[in-house]
């Protein structure tokens, strides 16, 4: 034992007589190590936490509705949308089970997401509603529909949710759209849906409400116009016929000769459509005002 001390102080001599930067040299490199692993850790958690683009790539069998199947997360479990997009613009959103074969019943309340056509471009909001006849008793719904704005209208979209609920825990996910007739078809069926909304009379849309609107669609009139989308209007404020969502003077559209305000183009866009196929189901411009 004896023969074993010296050796031990030696070491420990030596390690006291290193050059005052070299141990600085050690604290530091220790230092940033240390930083960098707990960057690389919080930025994994903030990951799983906050996005789950594929939480898992596997097979699905046939959409039920022929669109995009797209799986996300929603704590120990994950679960399905299916993701469907008209040629004239009309989007359907319907949550499915964790087999993506049987419908899901969610929050029933409109949803907001996202679209860019490339990184370069500025993330555009859309609106999806709850479809009253799939809305049940507990608040809870198993269908979404909305139109995409004019801004949002090319073959290929990167989509990506941030308020979508489900038992009350917020999932987000995002994903790639592609148009299956193609960016140009699609557009093409775009404009001429909108053409035919817009520019022809039908039921309480008149030739003179075409001329009071300027001869034009409201795709052509809105396309560079961001909505605000606020879900809370207050006593005294318009609110939107079709969403139910604060108006915005912005977004306003002569209908049988009273002019309405809406929260989006879109929903210009199914107002008219109202008017024209069901006016028995138009309301007078002041009955939106809260």
């Amino acid at each position: 034992m004896g023969l074993l001390m010296p050796r031990r102080r030696n070491r420990d001599n030596r390690r006291a007589w290193l050059p005052t930067s070299s141990r600085r040299g050690r604290r530091i490199t220790s230092c940033v190590s240390g930083a960098v692993c707990v960057v690389v850790f919080a930025s994994i958690l903030a990951y799983r936490l906050f996005w789950t683009t594929h939480p898992e790539a596997h097979d699905h069998p046939p959409a039920p509705h022929s669109g995009q199947v797209v799986v996300f997360e929603a704590g120990p479990t994950h679960y399905h949308v299916e993701f469907v997009v008209e040629p004239t613009g009309v989007v359907h959103l319907f949550p499915l089970d964790e087999s993506a074969t049987q419908p899901l019943a969610v929050d029933s309340r409109p949803l907001i997401f996202t679209v860019q056509s490339s990184p370069a471009e500025d993330a555009f909001p859309v609106m999806l509603r709850p479809v009253p006849e799939n809305e049940a008793s507990d608040g809870t719904t198993t269908r979404f529909v909305g139109r995409l704005p004019a801004r949002a209208v090319h073959g290929k979209l990167r989509v990506r949710f941030t308020e979508f609920t489900l038992r009350g825990e917020r999932c987000r996910f995002e994903f790639e759209w592609v148009s299956p007739i193609g960016d140009e078809a699609f557009r093409a069926a775009f404009h001429e849906e909108q053409r035919r909304i817009f520019l022809s009379p039908g039921g309480k849309y008149l030739e003179s409400d075409i001329r009071a609107n300027g001869g034009r669609s409201a795709d052509a009139k809105f396309v560079a116009t961001v909505p605000a989308h606020d879900h809370s209007p207050k006593p005294g404020d318009r609110s939107c016929p079709v969403s139910g969502s604060k108006a915005e003077p912005t977004f306003a559209w002569v209908i049988g000769g009273q002019k309405y305000w809406f929260c989006c183009q879109p929903c210009i866009d199914e107002f008219v459509l109202l008017a024209k196929e069901r006016p028995e189901g138009v309301k007078p411009a002041e009955r939106f005002v809260r």
